[in-house]
């Protein structure tokens, strides 16, 4: 599964019109009983891609249908994720 995924990665990150340095890569926890399995797979991904993985992982993440951030949640994790990004992306837009 992870070498498809990089496989998919590498023709769509060739494909896109910004600087690799400009790709931020991140996995948002979904399923409330799995939240951060994902990371693993994300972070083998992003390796092999050579990019950095920007996936703040918080305690107390709820969902309101098992798959989706509830709203408190979902402005935590998004509020991590600008603070580690954030550099990232105002470098990229100028």
């Amino acid at each position: 599964m992870v070498d498809d995924y990089v496989e998919y990665g590498r023709v769509f990150v060739s494909r896109l019109p910004v600087s690799r340095d400009c790709i931020v890569l991140t996995n948002v926890p979904t399923e409330e009983r799995t939240v951060g399995t994902g990371a693993g797979t994300a972070k083998a991904i992003a390796a092999a891609l050579g990019l950095d993985l920007i996936a703040p992982e918080l305690d107390h993440l709820r969902t309101f249908d098992g798959y989706h951030l509830d709203r408190q949640s979902a402005e935590r994790w998004s509020s991590a994720l600008m603070a580690a990004a954030g550099p990232t992306i105002l470098k990229c837009l100028k």
